[in-house]
């Protein structure tokens, strides 16, 4: 880790007190988000010494400056823009980190908005979410008209986004969480229960109180194959603090020791779970799976439902109780007992 950097998360790693804020103290944020650089063991020393780089020999004084050399770092080697390599991720440098999946139907949770901005469609959410109910449930009349509006909504949506690595679990792991007909009713509670779930904290109702609209993408490993460019192998990436923004709720997972255990032997990392109620004696049940795939082009039966979140996350337990939590229960997963070893969390 560059010195400048170092240091820096050093100075995070300090235990929160009411009298010491930021930019003295250090908030379970910024603890979190250093904590994790502390813990991560899957950088090779070709990509670390890339990320270095960018910190030009120089002091960081805080989040925010952290952040903008990080996004540097993303947009040169990860957040890429066109089709002529893939991002670093799926590349022969991480390849400690690509593992094989099986042929599993695959669930992805996208910021429905953030989806509209990018393809630049006049299509609203309400009428992106009785498309996509028409697609599957109307008329056969209906469905095709939903094709044929849909297939111009994620063509342009492929064509304007960024080929960043694509976060996302298997479908069965969560089949509990997902109601069996997504396309009826106006309780949206699963919609939460899968966000918190997957760990996926930054969605939350927006300030004004209203539900923040989200669209469940759900394709199969081989269908992401064929729509791949450039052309890809089908290894997913178990992920790392470089593989995308600094987050606040990403934990690292470690390198088991033994290949055959299971943090090695499955393609996948842990996610932090949000839900309340939880404590170290129920939480091992309730970490979620995570791996990265490279960016594909979306087809019209991708779009398997839109929700809308209306629950903001549980205050307790507390972000530092989490990841005490997560840290025991991730330790036993990967049978290495050492990992994280005196990172303040």
């Amino acid at each position: 880790m560059h010195p400048g950097l170092a240091d820096f998360v050093n100075s995070r790693l300090v235990a929160t007190a009411p009298s010491n804020p930021p930019p003295n103290g250090s908030s379970p944020d910024e603890r979190a988000i250093a904590g994790n650089f502390r813990m991560e063991e899957r950088l090779s020393q070709e990509i670390q010494d890339s990320y270095d780089g960018y910190f030009d020999g120089g002091t960081l004084s805080s989040l925010g400056e952290w952040r903008g050399f990080h996004k540097d770092f993303l947009d040169d080697h990860v957040n890429l823009i066109g089709d002529d390599e893939h991002p670093w991720t799926f590349r022969e440098g991480n390849r400690a980190n690509l593992r094989p999946q099986d042929p599993i139907s695959i669930l992805r949770m996208e910021s429905l908005e953030v989806a509209i901005r990018v393809s630049g469609t006049a299509l609203s959410v309400v009428e992106i979410e009785q498309r996509i109910r028409e697609l599957h449930t109307g008329t056969d009349e209906q469905k095709r008209a939903a094709d044929t509006i849909l297939t111009r909504f994620v063509s342009a949506w492929n064509r304007r986004r960024d080929r960043r690595p694509q976060f996302a679990t298997n479908q069965a792991g969560v089949q509990d969480v997902l109601p069996a007909d997504p396309w009826t009713g106006t309780d949206w509670g699963w919609v939460a229960d899968l966000r918190d779930h997957l760990g996926l904290g930054a969605y939350t109702p927006k300030a004004s109180g209203e539900p923040f609209p989200v669209l469940m993408m759900v394709y199969s490993l081989s269908e992401m194959v064929a729509g791949c460019r450039p052309a890809w192998d089908g290894r997913v990436a178990v992920p790392t603090v470089l593989d995308g923004d600094l987050y606040t709720y990403f934990f690292p997972s470690p390198l088991a020791p033994d290949p055959d255990a299971a943090g090695e032997h499955y393609p996948v990392g842990r996610t932090l779970n949000l839900s309340p109620g939880l404590n170290v004696n129920n939480y091992g049940d309730c970490m979620g799976t995570e791996f990265l795939h490279p960016c594909f082009d979306y087809q019209p039966q991708h779009c398997w439902a839109v929700g809308y979140i209306e629950r903001p996350l549980a205050a307790a337990p507390s972000l530092p109780e989490r990841r005490k939590c997560h840290l025991e229960w991730v330790r036993l997963w990967a049978d290495h007992s050492t990992f994280g070893e005196g990172v303040p969390l």
